[in-house]
């Protein structure tokens, strides 16, 4: 899990500086604040998957989840209907996760390859 966070935060960096220079201090700052809830709900996923696994109490895993997702969607509809943030800009961090999951399957292809 760990260089997945790493390059997720690496490509978070990248993509914040062209969203910098491209648009501005407010379109950079819409899209961090995407890819930061798009980072932390990454994290809470793999935590609950662990506790799952790791077979921990079900009631408070299940809570997790149950609590989760309200307030995600509580949060999201607050930044969206009050204009806090640039809309493109912000489901552009949001989507961060897409070229994370492809570098990070990349990175494993590569890795199996060379080890074969």
């Amino acid at each position: 899990m760990r260089p997945f966070v790493l390059l997720q935060v690496a490509l978070t960096a990248i993509f914040a500086l062209i969203a910098l220079f491209i648009g501005g201090k407010y379109e950079a700052q819409s899209f961090l604040i995407g890819a930061v809830i798009a980072i932390v709900n990454v994290l809470f996923f793999a935590m609950i998957t662990r506790r799952i696994f790791a077979k921990k109490s079900v009631a408070t895993t299940l809570l997790l989840i149950i609590f989760k997702y309200p307030i995600l969607g509580v949060g999201l509809y607050l930044i969206i209907t009050h204009n806090l943030v640039s809309l493109l800009w912000f489901v552009s961090g949001l989507s961060i996760l897409i070229p994370s999951v492809l570098g990070y399957v990349f990175l494993f292809i590569k890795q199996d390859n060379s080890a074969a």
